[in-house]
Order: C-alpha cells, then structure tokens, then sequence
C-alpha cells in the first residue's frame, strides 16, 4: 500500500496519510505518525495545489474520528478565538469522550478549562 498527503499521489489508491495516522491511533498502534503535522501540511499545502473540494481537511478529519457533528464546530470555533494556545483537535476529542449529542458551550467551555490550564 502507498500512502501521501491527502491521497494525492502519483496514481490512485494512495491512503491518505492523515488518515492512516488516525486509524493507526484508534486501534492502539499509538502515535507512529502525527496526523495534526499530516493534515496541517494537507491544508496548507497540498489542498491548495489542488483547488478543489478538501475531502481531508484537518476538520474532516477530526469530526469523523472524534464522531462529532459538525453543527457543534461553532461552539468549539468561539472557545479557541477566546484562546489560542488551544488546538481545536484537541478540544473536539476531548469534548467527544464526554458528549456527541448535547454539546454546548458551558460544557466546551468546562472541558477547555480542565485540559488546557
């Protein structure tokens, strides 16, 4: 198997390596790639190159690994304007442990006070 950033390779079936990194993760291979570096080079990079729809965006991403529901990015979105030093990937797996289905923003905000003190 072949794996590139954001899929983009010289022929078809190339793995997203961003992808890859996260799955490796989910079933306890650890942190063998970095996936924040491969979707952070995926965004700023590669997606660019190819001026189309992002189907890997670092957001993508983290809401299909997380299981978060993308209506919920907003609440995440004000939080981390109000503090940078704050990853939003991190934030939306750690709000996703607790809760998927009643997210708002005193819990994101409880979550974010907890973890990133």
């Amino acid at each position: 198997m072949d794996i590139s950033i954001g899929g983009l390779g010289r022929s078809s079936g190339n793995a997203p390596a961003e992808i890859l990194a996260l799955i490796l993760e989910k079933y306890g291979w650890g942190k063998l790639l970095d996936y924040k570096i491969l979707s952070d080079l995926n965004d700023e990079i590669i997606f660019p190159l190819i001026k189309g729809e992002n189907r890997f965006s670092s957001k993508a991403i983290t809401f299909g690994f997380a299981g978060f529901h993308s209506g919920f990015y907003p609440i995440i979105e004000n939080i981390i304007q109000n503090n940078p030093s704050i990853d939003y990937r991190d934030l939306i797996i750690a709000v996703s442990k607790i809760e998927k289905e009643k997210v708002n923003k005193k819990l994101v905000e409880e979550i974010a006070d907890d973890l990133f003190k």
